[in-house]
């Protein structure tokens, strides 16, 4: 079930693409201590002498900094940690409509992880270590023609690590001026757009970019004296994604059916989502399935933000979340931090003579449409998750279709057999209900084994419990297809949780956790 499909005649369209992208760039040839001790070899660098030799490289960025900027771009020293990006923005807000290029450069003092020499007192020499402290680093805010409002951050001090962030939906903004096409945009989305497929269609192309060409691009733009104050070491980066956002924005046509939805949205979506289906949304096993290995923590919260409302599930470091934006907005984001849980098919070690296998996802930008693809499919997966909340049906109506008895007729049975009607005031009853809510069951559909696991708690001890304890879940099964909650998917023993199950399920579990007071006031 989609979530356009059931709130078509609400929405505008939606669109889905990368938000804001870190990426992170490291010259691999000095990453490492064995790669450090080469290159001063190579350079004929003592030592002793190591941190002098580096000190220089330090001053040349420095001086290139400010004195080869532009003249209208100030040079500014932050003493004390500062929101970087509005500074930025209201700097950029002074120059004249249009403007692109470097907007400003700040200087500030932050950790990092830096090599430094220290003596051994055991073999009396010296020796080279990476360790935790802190030095200068430059923040260059540019407005590039086609990228949009970013910024460089570069580490002044030995490795010289860079990180530079953009966000596609200035990209998109900058791509719809340069087609044509009408749009309303605040902050970083937009309420309203002219031509909604068309501006799919643009973030589309952004996975077409040769990333690492994009990057060192706007790395010779705007640092263009950094290859030559680092001589004898070229600054050839190795480029990853640190951190990625993929958004998918439904834009309703107007606030009010939004402002009603949403509260209903943020309670289904706290009140359904454990830790198994948060984890089946980034399409992790879970417990009860083989090759499964504890996971990460995975949490979720749900808080008040200056826009609205923010429910957020956590899974390790990767996250998934939803809020409302601009009043008609309604974004599902998913932000990967931790690649290595993710899989990608691709040949090992990209040898084209080795077989494709599915192996764990790389951070470098090679792997990036993986990313997005699985990013996007969170967000569709989350959305049609939270998409039952909304029925059209009484409360009543959604009880008395699961209440009364009726029949069902398997493909093997000659006659029709009886069904009781189930009773949602019960306990097991109830527990059905919440197993087909959870929301796991969207991908993949579940077993009779899945149904059992969740109803018991512990291990059957004898094979005799084992039968009854399935023939249970059976009968169960039975009865859920019978009230038409679910349906056999062909050719497998797996069920799918119908829509009318999604519908019914969402409806008495969100009533049950409502206060009789709301309950009544609606109803008035």
């Amino acid at each position: 079930m989609k979530f356009e499909k059931i709130y078509h005649d609400k929405l505008q369209g939606s669109i889905c693409g990368f938000d804001r992208i870190r990426f992170r760039g490291t010259i691999l040839s000095v990453s490492n201590v064995t790669g450090i001790m080469k290159f001063l070899c190579g350079v004929k660098v003592l030592l002793m002498g190591f941190m002098l030799f580096v000190r220089k490289m330090t001053d040349g960025i420095m001086g290139g900094a400010q004195e080869q900027r532009p003249q209208d771009a100030p040079f500014v020293w932050l003493a004390k940690k500062e929101d970087k990006d509005a500074l930025a923005k209201a700097e950029l807000a002074k120059r004249p409509s249009g403007h692109r290029g470097l907007i400003c450069v700040f200087s500030t003092l932050e950790c990092c992880v830096s090599p430094s020499v220290f003596g051994n007192k055991e073999s009396k020499k010296l020796e080279l270590k990476y360790q935790h402290t802190k030095c200068r680093h430059l923040y260059f805010y540019f407005q590039h023609p086609t990228y949009g409002f970013g910024h460089i951050r570069l580490q002044t001090w030995f490795p010289f690590g860079v990180t530079i962030c953009i966000n596609g939906r200035h990209w998109l903004e900058n791509q719809l001026r340069a087609a044509g096409i009408g749009y309303q945009k605040a902050e970083n989305c937009f309420p309203w757009l002219e031509d909604v497929s068309a501006a799919q269609h643009l973030l589309d192309q952004q996975l077409a970019t040769e990333w690492p060409v994009m990057l060192n691009g706007l790395m010779d733009e705007y640092c263009p004296w950094l290859e030559s104050v680092l001589s004898p070491l070229r600054p050839s980066y190795y480029w990853s994604a640190e951190e990625t956002e993929v958004a998918t924005d439904y834009m309703f046509k107007n606030s009010r059916d939004l402002d009603r939805l949403f509260p209903m949205f943020s309670r289904f979506a706290m009140m359904t989502s454990d830790c198994p289906t948060v984890m089946r949304f980034f399409s992790q096993k879970t417990g009860h399935q083989g090759g499964f290995k504890a996971p990460a923590e995975v949490g979720g919260d749900c808080r008040k933000r200056h826009e609205g409302v923010r429910v957020k599930h956590r899974y390790g470091s990767n996250s998934v979340k939803m809020y409302n934006k601009q009043g008609n907005i309604l974004r599902v984001e998913t932000t990967i931090n931790n690649t290595r849980e993710l899989k990608v098919y691709r040949q090992p070690n990209d040898d084209q003579r080795r077989e494709f296998k599915w192996l764990p996802m790389r951070k470098g930008v090679a792997d990036l449409n993986r990313r997005f693809e699985i990013s996007a499919k969170v967000n569709e997966r989350y959305a049609d998750h939270i998409a039952a909340t909304e029925t059209d049906e009484r409360l009543g109506e959604v009880w008395d279709s699961i209440c009364n008895r009726t029949t069902f007729r398997s493909s093997n049975s000659a006659s029709p057999v009886k069904v009781r009607g189930l009773r949602p005031g019960e306990k097991d009853d109830m527990q059905l209900l919440a197993f087909l809510g959870k929301g796991d069951w969207n991908i993949v559909g579940f077993r009779n084994q899945d149904l059992v696991d969740f109803l018991n708690t512990k291990p059957a001890k004898t094979d005799k419990e084992k039968k009854r304890r399935s023939a249970k879940a059976t009968r169960q099964i039975r009865m859920l297809r019978a009230h038409g909650l679910v349906q056999k998917i062909k050719g497998e023993n797996r069920y799918r949780v119908t829509e009318k199950g999604m519908k019914t399920c969402s409806a008495i579990l969100t009533a049950k956790n409502v206060p009789v007071q709301k309950l009544v006031e609606q109803a008035a």
